[in-house]
């Protein structure tokens, strides 16, 4: 049998949760079977370079603006007219529109979707983010099926209005070997930050963005270092590096500077997870199935979440859910964690790590993903 040649769409190539599961796919996916292409609405990003060393073409349309949107729709049509690939996979809002757009004037079927987010907060975002969404509601119905990472993903949109003829919940796949326990990761983690072993160390891994609400943890943290006085923090992710001086301003209202690392964007998050004690997820809203969390398990890290999108669901009971924008109750949750004996906090984080082995690998998902594929055309090709 000939290679399956799939196309992804996505909307950007940045190191967030929908790209990175898209560069894992690509690595793990079986070349022999599967002749994967990404089509990239902004350029290459972070990940292009990763997804091409996987065997992938990638093709950035280089869109600045939303007014590049019909441009994107006419280039990415033109596209798949020439290549006639047999599967169109979108990624994120963007993607899905321009992608099915495209899709249908060029004649090409069938398009899956894929919505990796739950409850956004509009409001912070672009106008033309909520105007997408809204359109791709009326749209639903053209996908031959839309897949989610998350119960609570496919909920919400349900409720904004989307129809799909078939949903399948497929959630992230983690690489427990990258991401497990490791005792020189983190005595090496810990050096560079000039932290000890016996320091509590607290983390949140997460770009700057008013969906992961870093308001919270630092006033969270605040709180905690009243009652932890050699308690330390660490913030990584774009745009939570020592230049951004509005974010460092905000760091010392809380009374932070001195307890506070700002690592910004790390390609090492495997020993940034190994070398915490506490790795956090705040987040306000929008969070569908988060990467952070499986990652954090694997690595052998104690967590706490907040209750947004399936983090209760991942984290079952491996891990502390406080509600969104609550920080005494995310501070009283560290604080339980911390007080854990050796003999506890061995048990939960052994179990955590097994939860996330059993259920969440990522050659696993890989296997459901190529499934879904083979199924799709398949049914395709015989409806034909």
């Amino acid at each position: 049998m000939l290679a399956l040649d799939v196309f992804h769409v996505i909307t950007g190539l940045r190191t967030g949760g929908a790209e990175t599961m898209l560069a894992k796919l690509i690595e793990v996916m079986d070349r022999e079977r599967f002749h994967q292409t990404v089509v990239v609405l902004q350029d290459k990003g972070a990940l292009g370079s990763r997804i091409e060393q996987a065997g992938a073409e990638v093709i950035p349309l280089n869109m600045k603006s939303p007014l590049d949107l019909p441009r994107a729709v006419y280039q990415l049509s033109s596209i798949l007219k020439q290549r006639r690939p047999h599967l169109v996979q979108t990624w994120l809002y963007h993607a899905d529109f321009v992608g099915t757009l495209a899709a249908r004037l060029a004649g090409v079927s069938p398009v899956l979707w894929n919505v990796r987010c739950s409850n956004m907060n509009f409001r912070d975002y672009a106008p033309t983010t909520r105007l997408i969404c809204a359109a791709l509601a009326r749209l639903s119905s053209i996908p031959r099926l839309v897949i989610s990472n998350s119960h609570s993903g496919r909920d919400v949109h349900q409720q904004l209005g989307y129809r799909a003829r078939e949903w399948r919940i497929v959630p992230n796949g983690f690489d427990v070997e990258r991401f497990r326990p490791a005792a020189d990761r983190v005595e090496k983690f810990r050096a560079g930050l000039g932290v000890a072993l016996h320091t509590p160390l607290i983390g949140l891994p997460g770009r700057l963005d008013p969906m992961k609400d870093h308001d919270t943890f630092l006033e969270a943290a605040s709180l905690l270092k009243r009652e932890i006085g050699d308690v330390r923090f660490v913030l990584a992710g774009k745009g939570v590096h020592p230049d951004n001086a509005e974010f460092v301003a905000r760091v010392r209202r809380w009374g932070l500077t001195d307890r506070v690392h700002l690592l910004g964007e790390r390609g090492d998050m495997e020993a940034v997870m190994a070398g915490l004690d506490i790795v956090t997820l705040c987040s306000a809203y929008g969070e569908g199935f988060p990467n952070v969390l499986g990652e954090a398990l694997s690595c052998g890290a104690l967590c706490v979440a907040t209750d947004v999108g399936d983090s209760a669901r991942v984290l079952g009971p491996h891990g502390r859910i406080v509600p969104p924008r609550e920080p005494t109750a995310l501070a009283e949750a560290w604080r339980d964690l911390l007080a854990l004996g050796p003999d506890q906090r061995l048990a939960l984080t052994t179990a955590g790590r097994r939860y996330v082995v059993e259920n969440y690998s990522l050659p696993a998902i890989g296997r459901i993903y190529q499934d879904i594929y083979l199924s799709v055309v398949q049914a395709e090709q015989m409806a034909a």
